[in-house]
């Protein structure tokens, strides 16, 4: 900024690097710049110039070893053939859009040209049923328990073990409103891990979970490519995730108030803020208590799966 205010506005890729010699501009910087798209008002492709930087850096650091900066021309700008005056600039074409929105998000932490939901706008008023935007705030509350479908790009990955030795995920997603983070289960987590490759754009079908004093999180039933997502699929995630509009009771029975399985229980149930009362019969002293308001269940059916998988089916019931 402080040479651009001094010596005026950069007009070519050597010039720029002839000007910032010898200051603090090492070859992961200058790519930096290169891979956020700063030269691109010269004309250049982000592809060329990552292919010749390291000769360009070498040639200007040469010339400075040399005092004859300024007196070297090191190359021009790009002609109709695509060549500079002394250094072969291949003919490739540029990198695909989506490649270089992922550089830009890589180098920057933001998308600097565009997003990667700017060519799926289409399909997002086809598939989506909402945006991030409606699930933060107040407005959250408003779609408590409800299922939504989200088209967005995966920003990160975060897996984490359970108590039974199953993966789950916490992904971060972002769509064209904000950010959000939605959990999967290790049932869905098993169908859908491939899907979950950062900048990837995918549609999400799940229930949204409110907490009080804690940002709304969406509990993943699906998650799927959006080349891949149809309308059967968006209908299919509807019916299977539909709850009962009627008030449930949770029942379970565990062999006792120290047993493994009711750490296991407490652990799942701690991660959810649910408004369904949850009862607990003990084998070993056959009474039967009511869990604490911090522990009561959502009704959501990956919830009743992995109750199931923890105690048996015959030791769930709900109604």
């Amino acid at each position: 900024v402080q040479e651009r205010e001094s010596g005026g506005k950069f007009t070519a890729f050597d010039e720029f690097l002839e000007r910032m010699y010898p200051r603090e501009m090492n070859r992961r910087a200058v790519e930096s710049l290169i891979r956020a798209g700063a030269f691109d008002s010269m004309g250049y492709r982000r592809k060329q110039l990552l292919q010749v930087v390291d000769s360009v850096i070498e040639g200007v650091a040469s010339a400075g070893r040399k005092n004859v900066a300024g007196q070297l021309d090191l190359f021009s700008q790009l002609d109709d053939e695509d060549e500079w005056d002394d250094y072969h600039i291949p003919k490739v074409p540029e990198y695909p859009p989506q490649e270089l929105l992922r550089m830009e998000k890589e180098v920057s932490g933001l998308y600097l040209s565009g997003h990667p939901l700017d060519s799926y706008r289409e399909k997002i008023e086809q598939y989506a049923t909402c945006q991030i935007l409606a699930l933060s705030g107040e407005s959250a509350k408003e779609y408590d328990g409800r299922q939504v479908n989200l088209v967005c790009t995966v920003v990160k990955t975060k897996f984490m073990t359970t108590k039974s030795n199953t993966l789950m995920a916490f992904t971060t997603v972002e769509d064209l409103t904000g950010t959000m983070e939605i959990l999967i289960f290790p049932k869905t987590l098993a169908d859908c891990r491939d899907a979950l490759q950062d900048n990837a754009v995918v549609v999400v079908s799940g229930r949204v979970s409110v907490k009080e004093e804690e940002p709304a999180k969406l509990l993943a039933d699906h998650v799927v490519p959006i080349d891949r997502y149809t309308p059967d699929q968006q209908n299919l995630a509807k019916r299977s995730t539909v709850a009962k509009e009627s008030p449930k009771v949770v029942y379970l029975k565990l062999p006792g108030k120290d047993s493994p399985q009711m750490a296991k229980v407490r652990s799942l149930l701690g991660i959810l803020d649910g408004t369904m009362p949850v009862y607990i019969r003990f084998v070993d002293t056959g009474k039967m208590v009511l869990a604490p308001r911090t522990l009561w269940a959502l009704d959501h059916p990956l919830l009743y799966s992995e109750l199931n998988r923890i105690l048996g089916e015959e030791n769930v019931v709900v109604r």
